[in-house]
């Protein structure tokens, strides 16, 4: 769930047209789309709840752009990327059902679990 909400939001990062660089290429960017789609899918967004997604998660990764051009200590951007994530959560869990943002979880789970096997067999 986490990875089609990552993903979207990766997505609408790139096609809101934010002024930060962008890094990936084409088939990158079909490829983030492919995988919101999917997450999309996983969640079974209606209609009505998918305009207000994009926007948070539109929202959500323009804090982080700021964030990451940021020049406060490493403190102040982690608290400053704890409040981004839970106000994320918060709005997400408003525009979603009980059984959406409990698959919303378990994604984010996995997701990190994911992030968190890479970082252990790194050399």
């Amino acid at each position: 769930m986490f990875r089609i909400l990552f993903s979207a939001t990766i997505l609408f990062m790139l096609s809101a047209g934010l002024r930060a660089q962008s890094v990936l290429s084409d088939e990158q960017k079909t490829q983030l789309k492919a995988r919101q789609e999917a997450n999309w899918a996983a969640l079974h967004l209606s209609q009505e709840q998918k305009p207000k997604v994009e926007a948070i998660d539109q929202t959500y990764w323009a804090g982080l752009a700021e964030l990451k051009s940021s020049n406060s200590s490493r403190l102040s951007r982690y608290r400053t990327y704890k409040d981004l994530k839970d106000r994320h959560d918060r709005q997400l869990k408003e525009v979603l059902t009980r059984e959406q943002y409990t698959i919303y979880q378990q994604q984010q789970e996995e997701r990190a679990q994911t992030l968190k096997n890479r970082r252990s067999s790194r050399p």
